[in-house]
């Protein structure tokens, strides 16, 4: 068995400038996906604009039916699910219709990490699947 490595892949959503898009660890670490989305540097920087921007507060709340105190960063950037990547896979999907290929190229890393556990991908029918549970002895 191959061991490959586990990438985490994140949820950022911006409602104020209408984007929203996936990315692994690498992704947050090498590339200027944050800023891309947001329009800063950072994470912490994300923390401020929650707490300061007025705007910012108000598209999330209007996007989350949320209350101003309710707010959190979680709303805009977190551990992506597996509904998130269901909706990941329908807009490459999408994207990919003028294409003669139905398969999908391996988006992330062939292992990755979402809030429900880890999944790997599949070649054959271009989907992550979950793994099974160890049990531990």
């Amino acid at each position: 068995m191959t061991r490959h490595p586990v990438e985490t892949i994140y949820y950022l959503e911006n409602p104020q400038r209408d984007i929203s898009t996936y990315a692994s660890t690498t992704q947050l670490t090498v590339e200027s996906v944050v800023k891309d989305v947001f329009g800063v540097a950072c994470v912490a920087d994300i923390k401020i604009m929650l707490q300061y921007n007025k705007e910012f507060r108000k598209s999330i709340s209007q996007l989350h039916n949320a209350m101003d105190d309710d707010l959190t960063l979680e709303m805009v950037f977190r551990i992506a699910s597996k509904e998130d990547l269901l909706r990941f896979k329908k807009s490459l999907l999408e994207s990919s219709l003028d294409d003669a290929e139905t398969s999908i190229d391996c988006p992330f890393s062939a292992t990755i990490q979402l809030q429900d556990g880890r999944y790997t991908w599949n070649e054959s029918t271009s989907v992550y699947e979950k793994q099974k549970e160890r049990l531990s002895s």
